[in-house]
């Protein structure tokens, strides 16, 4: 049969181990804690880093159809001038037949 001192030295060494599982457990806690912040601030970076890529993705595609808009003005206006120099040409070359007609008119009255 244990005496009281052994039960109180059973019952101090309960305590101990109790307390010592206790302090574990908070020791754990508060790395379970840590964990949780580091996975809501990965988390937070991530949707930052979507959002951004996002951005990003939505800028290019905004300035490449503006770039494609561009070319394409820029083509009309390529197609108009060409037009007009080529109806000036067409009036260049009705006037040097008109010129080349008169000069052989004057050539022959002045024979």
């Amino acid at each position: 049969m244990k005496t009281a001192n052994e039960k109180l030295d059973d019952l101090r060494n309960k305590a101990e181990q109790e307390e010592t599982f206790r302090i574990q457990t908070l020791e754990a806690l508060k790395h379970f804690e840590a964990l949780n912040k580091k996975v809501d601030e990965l988390e937070t970076k991530s949707k930052e880093e979507e959002a951004f890529r996002s951005t990003m993705l939505n800028r290019t595609n905004q300035a490449f159809k503006e770039e494609e808009d561009f070319r394409h003005e820029l083509r009309a206006v390529f197609s108009k001038v060409q037009a007009n120099l080529d109806a000036l040409n067409t009036k260049v070359h009705a006037l040097e037949i008109k010129a080349e007609g008169h000069h052989q008119v004057e050539e022959r009255t002045h024979l």
